[in-house]
């Protein structure tokens, strides 16, 4: 169901705060099955608060009740937390512009009560542990909520397989695809020993993030959110948050399932990955009104950021190339290796690269890697990646156990770096920079970063890279610079979004040259290369082009267009 406008207004405006407070009270109390005990958990009356460092991986343990475990993980995390801070925060505009006209109304009128009465009523502890971090930052409440909201946009990469499909151990695998913004964003390993009666459990994403974006609980019960880009982003009533709840409170893949389906407003839109100690699996598509189950006929999933049940479908704003291609990577690296798919085998899919030859494609070990995480339900044993973005796949993979069940694992080595992989990193991080400075509008910024990177290497595709080159010089209004490098892209080899934009270039290159014949043949073969592909429908990526090519059929196309085009590099 979208938000409409005029429904939104009329719900807002009725909405007193006394109103307001009694549909709080009620829903405090209006979830049946989500009660906990109150027995501290043995396995974790001795651990007290700490920070370890594994290579570029944090790694926090926190105990207590939720609240206090958020101002631990401030305090633990030091300078960095409140950097993350200024960062999400610095981001909340750009959320907000993105999430639609009910959370702009929202935001204005209702979130700091919001933010005052949700610690009431979700039973996760979501938003007491983010009042302690908000006494920790030294922020309000209200603010701690714009953090957490702006945090939570991404992609990633997983699968998930039964013991019939590894011949073994039910595994769960993921890389997870989010910009670290330059090193910022480290990736954390959180330990909770909650105090409530709650479940021991393991969450991984970066510093303050509050939703476990890969989870693994005592009962050997896992866990792996995808987030995706949904009509139904938030819903007008106090949420639960089934994506901590399942982990707190569950030990097996139906409790969880039926945990998400027993929750009326579930927060967020997710992609959920499914594994128990018992050898299920499952994948949920969620928006905060709704799930469906995805039922693939294997024993195994991949999955990346698009949905796929109807239900779900209905709901998905748009399908990434980006993502599709993950997926396919994701499937037919797991295919491969069905049959003999242990350990091992996952982390060698985790670091599969055989889908593009360069280091920024959308490989499944892809340049925006922040964390690559398998996980064995039955061991109750994480591993994660110690490397940091843009290599962090290649990285020594360290073991984190659970509860008192645990096994006792070893690491899993780092990949070799041979001189080619070494040099990736640092032109990685250049190419990086440059698309920052093309969002911001910053030509001349972005085209001295891409002028040390040449015509490309062999880490780096010369055709993303030739784009991001031309669009440089678009923004700049030079088209006579520009053209040379929409030519340099090869449309027999690119990404079939870049041949399209290079040739949407030319086209209103020769447009303006007043050679109309030859705009038209560049204009229709740009949207030739479009229609080859229509699942890919992501209005930030092919909305954005599809506008411009109707623009350029029309004769109408402008360089002023043009600089609104995407960088579309797959590190950013």
């Amino acid at each position: 169901m979208r938000v409409h406008r005029r429904s939104v207004t009329r719900r807002l405006a009725g909405m007193g705060r006394c109103a307001l407070l009694a549909v709080a009270l009620t829903a405090c109390t209006a979830t049946p099955g989500l009660q906990s005990g109150s027995t501290f958990r043995p396995s974790c009356s001795s651990k007290a608060p700490s920070r370890e460092d594994h290579g570029a991986l944090i790694v926090l343990r926190v105990a207590g009740d939720y609240e206090a475990m958020g101002a631990q993980q401030v305090y633990l995390l030091g300078p960095l937390a409140q950097q993350t801070r200024q960062l999400l925060l610095g981001r909340w505009p750009t959320t907000l512009g993105r999430s639609g006209f009910g959370v702009r109304v929202a935001d204005r009128l209702g979130l700091s009560l919001f933010a005052r009465l949700a610690p009431l009523c979700e039973r996760s502890g979501l938003f007491r542990e983010l009042q302690g971090m908000a006494k920790g930052l030294h922020i309000s409440r209200t603010n701690a909520v714009r953090m957490f909201f702006a945090g939570l946009y991404g992609g990633s990469t997983a699968f998930a397989a039964t013991p019939t499909a590894t011949g073994g151990k039910p595994l769960l695998g993921r890389n997870i695809d989010w910009y670290d913004e330059q090193g910022l964003l480290r990736p954390v390993l959180t330990h909770y020993c909650p105090s409530n009666g709650d479940a021991e459990y393991l969450s991984v994403g970066w510093p303050l993030v509050g939703i476990p974006i890969v989870g693994l609980n005592e009962h050997g019960l896992a866990i792996s959110v995808n987030f995706f880009h949904a009509d139904e982003m938030v819903r007008l009533s106090f949420p639960q948050v089934p994506y901590r709840l399942a982990l707190q409170r569950a030990r097996t893949v139906p409790e969880a399932l039926a945990l998400f389906r027993s929750v009326k407003n579930r927060g967020g839109p997710g992609l959920v990955l499914l594994a128990d100690a018992r050898g299920q699996i499952a994948q949920l598509e969620c928006v905060p009104s709704a799930c469906a189950v995805f039922e693939p006929d294997a024993k195994w999933i991949a999955l990346a950021n698009h949905a796929r049940t109807p239900a779900m479908r209905q709901h998905d704003l748009g399908r990434t190339p980006d993502s599709l291609r993950r997926a396919a990577a994701m499937a037919n690296a797991v295919r491969h290796r069905l049959g003999h798919l242990d350990r091992a085998a996952a982390i060698e899919i985790l670091r599969d690269r055989s889908s593009s030859p360069w280091f920024n494609g959308s490989n499944v070990a892809n340049a925006k890697v922040l964390s690559s995480v398998l996980v064995d339900p039955v061991a109750r044993v994480l591993w994660h990646s110690t490397r940091q973005q843009p290599l962090a796949p290649y990285g020594r993979l360290d073991p984190f156990p659970v509860g008192p069940e645990a096994s006792t694992a070893h690491a899993f080595g780092a990949a070799p770096l041979d001189p080619l992989r070494e040099a990736a990193g640092p032109a990685l991080r250049l190419l990086q920079r440059a698309v920052d400075r093309l969002e911001a509008r910053e030509p001349a910024a972005a085209e001295r970063i891409l002028a040390t990177l040449g015509t490309g290497t062999e880490t780096v595709d010369p055709d993303r890279l030739a784009w991001a080159r031309a669009l440089a010089r678009l923004q700049a209004g030079d088209l006579a610079h520009a053209r040379p490098w929409l030519e340099a892209v090869d449309t027999t080899r690119a990404p079939f979004e870049i041949s399209a934009a290079a040739q949407a270039g030319l086209g209103l290159d020769a447009q303006l040259s007043r050679k109309q014949a030859a705009a038209k043949a560049y204009f229709l073969a740009s949207q030739a290369i479009l229609d080859g592909h229509p699942q890919a429908d992501a209005p930030e990526v092919i909305g954005v082009l599809q506008a411009f090519l109707d623009a350029g059929l029309a004769g109408h196309a402008s360089i002023e267009a043009a600089q609104r085009l995407p960088a579309m590099q797959q590190v950013r």
